[in-house]
């Protein structure tokens, strides 16, 4: 599968596609599946759609008898990196970033990002309580307000 270029995809287009994901997403995590390591890196575009790839990291590792959780700093939530566990947390806020930059890039917005500023947003509003079509309606929400 060959990852397309999405440049010649309007902005309701990308909101179009990003909403099918996240059915695509709460479909699979019915099915107790954890990724652990979404990201842009971690998703590709063919045949418009979005497709998960990089299953590997899903799995906690040992290495030397120690729990590694394999994921994409700072993509991960505070619960799981204490915990030393991967859980649907960590796939709501890799969700909600991949979202947030799609959205940053489309609007012609895309910057540096406060981590810190954004954690601390996406926690006060629980977003580990919504559903992914949830996160990606707030991911929206948030990069227009952040773009202005």
């Amino acid at each position: 599968m060959k990852n397309e270029n999405k440049k010649n995809i309007n902005f309701n287009d990308v909101v179009a596609l990003i909403k099918n994901f996240a059915n695509n997403l709460s479909d699979l995590a019915e099915t107790g599946f954890i990724h652990g390591d979404i990201n842009r890196k971690n998703v590709i575009f063919s045949s418009n759609k979005y497709y998960l790839i990089d299953l590997e990291p899903c799995l906690l590792q040992l290495r030397n008898n120690i729990k590694v959780i394999m994921c994409t700093e700072p993509y991960i939530s505070r619960n799981d990196k204490k915990n030393k566990q991967l859980t649907i947390e960590t796939d709501k806020i890799g969700f909600f970033f991949f979202c947030y930059k799609s959205f940053m890039t489309k609007i012609k917005a895309y910057n540096e990002y406060n981590y810190y500023k954004i954690f601390v947003k996406i926690y006060k509003d629980d977003i580990i309580s919504m559903n992914f079509a949830e996160i990606a309606d707030y991911a929206l929400l948030y990069a227009c307000s952040s773009s202005k």
